[in-house]
């Protein structure tokens, strides 16, 4: 097996326990209820669907760039950690 595959086995094993963590986190927790808290405070807006989507769409892309930003940096410190295990 290859680094890469022993990180794909590993990552699925870890974001699933990290699935449980995050219910427990009372910090995550907290930031989603800002999210809705935000989100209300933007459909108050009475935005048009024209603008509402485009909106989204910015934020969709912002989160894509930080789960991919955040999947690089835990793929490059694994890596890491098992490059100063074989020293």
């Amino acid at each position: 097996m290859d680094t890469r595959e022993l990180l794909q086995e590993i990552w699925e094993a870890r974001t699933d326990y990290l699935d449980e963590i995050i219910q427990e986190d009372s910090r995550y927790q907290g930031i989603l209820d800002e999210q809705e808290e935000k989100w209300a405070e933007v459909k108050s807006l009475n935005l048009s669907k024209e603008a509402l989507m485009k909106m989204m769409e910015y934020a969709d892309m912002k989160a894509a760039v930080g789960e991919r930003y955040a999947n690089l940096a835990y793929a490059l410190g694994f890596e890491d950690g098992l490059s100063l295990g074989k020293m």
